[in-house]
């Protein structure tokens, strides 16, 4: 095998591998209602078109299934990090294309949600 070739198959396997650690890092949770998931089946094929779940559990306090997933749309979450929850927006499934989108819930958010939780305590 000659140098060149030596030297992109080198270059095209640093590629990759880096794109699968960036991919591996790039991880978030979210949450499915149970309703949703039998009411409207190819938006949840949908979402997991995009996504790689490799955790799942469910919440009979929330009725959802809560998810932790691999995808492209999540940002990086470096080690030691907490994973980012994100929010599914879609459009309504019953005429056209379905669409979604993944916009990460900010910690604001969730602060704020647990301080009107705890002041109704």
């Amino acid at each position: 095998m000659d140098f060149f070739k030596l030297n992109n198959l080198k270059r095209f396997s640093e590629n990759i591998i880096g794109e699968v650690e960036d991919f591996k890092l790039k991880i978030g949770s979210f949450s499915i209602r149970r309703y949703i998931i039998f009411k409207y089946p190819k938006l949840v094929q949908k979402v997991f078109e995009v996504c790689i779940p490799v955790e799942m559990n469910f919440s009979f306090v929330t009725d959802s299934f809560n998810y932790l997933a691999h995808s492209e749309k999540f940002e990086v979450v470096q080690e030691g990090q907490m994973v980012n929850e994100y929010e599914i927006i879609y459009n309504e499934p019953i005429k056209g294309e379905i669409k979604i989108e993944f916009i990460k819930i900010t910690n604001e958010e969730v602060l704020s949600t647990i301080r009107r939780t705890v002041s109704f305590i």
